[in-house]
């Protein structure tokens, strides 16, 4: 069994290069579109800019302010601080998910890939509103679990950028093809490998079973 140190450094050394992608991601895909001319958007999003930046901003502090949410220390030092994170987290993700639907609607790209993006929508919402609803209920475990599940889709869009350049690096279909099969794989595969470990650690310790 690893001694907790290095159990701790293997953890925060995982948690900074998932970080680190994010922040590349970010920078290279979407802080164009804050520069307010016709040039930083193509013909498919300058009708709907607006509405894009509104999303794209309450994805960026959604993806900002929730990898904090989960450090121990500091639920346990400050959970006001906690709280309040908890309470941006939730109201970028209110703001931002609905305008993500209206633009996966409004879509003219492929009716797959607009289908996928709209149910990525409906999920992001969702998980995190059952995450709200679970801690106001007062069951922390519930709570846990799905603000777990509402990270993993909010990370959606950086697996999506990521998995649109290896596919292309790789020449794998056609753009349309791409974007189809991202605009579902971006999220359910993740959302997937992490309901799988999510129940995969409650098999390990049998007494929540016999709880239950």
């Amino acid at each position: 069994m690893p001694l907790p140190t290095t159990k701790r450094f293997v953890s925060i050394a995982g948690w900074m290069i998932i970080v680190i992608i994010a922040v590349y991601v970010v920078s290279i895909t979407v802080t164009h579109y804050f520069n307010f001319s016709k040039e930083s958007y193509t013909e498919y999003f300058w009708p709907r800019r607006n509405w894009l930046r509104i999303h794209i901003l309450g994805g960026l502090i959604a993806l900002l302010v929730g990898q904090f949410q989960f450090i121990k220390k500091l639920r346990a030092r400050n959970i006001k601080l906690h709280r309040l994170l908890g309470r941006i987290y939730l109201s970028s993700i209110l703001i931002s998910a609905p305008i993500g639907l209206y633009l996966a609607l409004t879509s003219n790209i492929h009716f797959v890939y607009a289908t996928g993006l709209s149910l990525l929508a409906i999920v992001w919402f969702s998980t995190a509103t059952m995450g709200y609803i679970s801690i106001r209920k007062g069951n922390i475990a519930q709570h846990r679990e799905w603000m777990m599940r509402s990270y993993v889709v909010t990370f959606a869009f950086v697996f999506f950028r990521l998995g649109a350049k290896l596919l292309e690096t790789l020449d794998v279909g056609s753009f349309e093809m791409r974007f189809a099969l991202l605009s579902w794989a971006c999220w359910s595969i993740p959302l997937f490998i992490s309901e799988m470990l999510l129940q995969a650690r409650k098999l390990s310790r049998p007494g929540l079973a016999k709880a239950d």
